[in-house]
C-alpha cells in the first residue's frame, strides 16, 4: 500500500515541476480563473499559479505580489498539510486539533471571503 505522504510528496514534485517549466501567464492549456473571466473579479486564488511560477525561479517578492493572501496564509496550509500526511501519530494528532479543526476552516473562509471584497475594491 502507498502511503498518502508518498503519493502527497510525488504529487508536489510533480506539480512544482510543471509550473518552473510552464508559465501559466503564457500558455493557454493552464486553468484560468472562470470568475475572472466572466465578470472580472478576482477571486482569492486569483495570481496563484503565476506565484508559484515566480517563486521556483526565485522571484519571491514577485510571487508575494501576486497573491498576498495565499503567500501569508502557506504556512497555516503548511502545517494542516503536515497534519493530514505525516504517518507520525504523535505529532499529527496535536496539529489536527489545533490546526484541521472547524473554527479554522471557517476563519479561513471568512478571510478569504473578506481577500475577495478587499482585492476587488482596492483592486490589488
Amino acid at each position: 500500500m502507498i502511503k498518502k505522504a508518498t503519493v502527497a510528496i510525488a504529487a508536489i514534485l510533480s506539480f512544482s515541476a510543471l509550473y518552473y517549466v510552464a508559465d501559466p501567464a503564457h500558455t493557454w492549456w493552464m486553468p484560468h480563473c472562470p470568475l475572472h473571466r466572466i465578470t472580472g473579479w478576482s477571486c482569492p486564488v486569483c495570481g496563484f499559479q503565476r506565484g508559484v511560477h515566480a517563486l521556483l525561479h526565485g522571484q519571491w517578492l514577485e510571487a508575494l505580489q501576486f497573491n498576498w493572501f495565499l503567500f501569508g496564509l502557506s504556512p497555516l496550509f503548511l502545517l494542516m498539510f503536515c497534519a493530514e500526511v505525516l504517518p507520525c501519530r504523535r505529532y499529527t494528532r496535536h496539529l489536527q486539533r489545533w490546526f484541521c479543526s472547524n473554527a479554522v476552516y471557517a476563519a479561513v473562509a471568512i478571510a478569504a471571503l473578506a481577500w475577495t471584497v478587499i482585492r476587488n475594491i482596492l483592486h490589488i
